[in-house]
């Protein structure tokens, strides 16, 4: 069974038998934004991730395929990408130990991760370090180039009067000082 992720939101659908437009649909009503076009080439496996989706291959459960068809379109929150996917509770499963790579010191990444240990909204990054929106979407989000490409992820809190703020994390738990943030030895 096929299941597309939301990485940033953790949020998973089922995509079952749905066509790309039903799921396009779904996505959107849901507030989600990702280009048709974008979609189909997740589906069809030419682009592995995708305006922070991706498609993963998880193996098919008789019991809880009949809910899923049920219900259509199920999105629910995880903890971690399972075998089988509970329409009821996120299934944890054991955890692997989280590989943190290096930053340059002097990047706009490492700077960003230092103001995300006290936690900041998209919109005060934009505004600290002069990003456009798919900027700072990038450097934080990106699997292949951004902060969650070394290893790091977010933790998100809604706070009155600033919107949601996002933290830093390793392995779910947030850093509490730059001391924490992996950096690239300096070439002399």
């Amino acid at each position: 069974m096929k299941t597309l992720i939301h990485t940033a939101s953790q949020t998973i659908v089922e995509i079952d038998d749905q066509t790309a437009q039903d799921l396009f649909d779904q996505l959107s009503a849901d507030g989600f934004k990702i280009g048709l076009t974008s979609l189909r080439k997740l589906l069809n496996g030419q682009a592995t991730t995708c305006c922070g989706f991706e498609v993963v291959e998880t193996e098919d459960d008789e019991e809880n395929t009949g809910v899923v068809a049920d219900q259509g379109v199920v999105t629910t929150p995880i903890v971690e990408v399972a075998t089988v996917v509970d329409t009821t509770a996120p299934v944890v499963t054991e955890t692997a130990a989280v590989e943190v790579k290096a930053m340059r010191e002097s990047s706009k990444m490492y700077k960003a991760a230092v103001k995300l240990i006290e936690g900041a909204t998209v919109a005060e990054l934009m505004v600290e370090f002069g990003y456009t929106e798919g900027g700072a979407g990038a450097t934080l989000f990106c699997k292949q180039s951004g902060v969650l490409s070394k290893g790091y992820t977010f933790e998100k809190e809604k706070v009155e009067g600033r919107g949601t703020v996002l933290f830093i994390c390793i392995d779910g738990k947030r850093l509490t000082s730059a001391d924490q943030i992996l950096v690239q030895a300096k070439k002399s």
